[in-house]
């Protein structure tokens, strides 16, 4: 910022939709997002000739942290890959509903 005082920068939060939609809605210069364009948000950006491209600049991952009172012994790669994402929504509350379950 002491580079470029002119430089007006604000972080939100909300989701990946919400970045590629203010994208879309000309609301941003930058967003990020956690999965790939989907073919209808690439499509809707064509019909207003902008060409939006995805640039990966980092990659993120999800640990599984169970407390050691749990009786959870072991869990495969197959259980948590279909358990958590699937099944439950994002969030707080959510997440010890997903320590339970599993």
């Amino acid at each position: 910022m002491n580079d470029n005082p002119g430089a007006d920068i604000t972080v939100r939060g909300g989701g990946s939709g919400v970045g590629i939609t203010s994208i879309l809605e000309g609301t941003c210069d930058i967003a990020d997002s956690s999965r790939p364009i989907k073919d209808a948000e690439l499509q809707k950006a064509a019909s207003k000739g902008k060409n939006i491209k995805a640039h990966v600049i980092a990659m993120d991952g999800i640990a599984v942290i169970v407390n050691p009172s749990n009786q959870l012994s072991e869990m495969s790669k197959n259980r948590s890959q279909t358990s958590i994402p699937a099944k439950y929504p994002t969030g707080r509350s959510s997440a010890r509903t997903q320590a339970r379950s599993l």
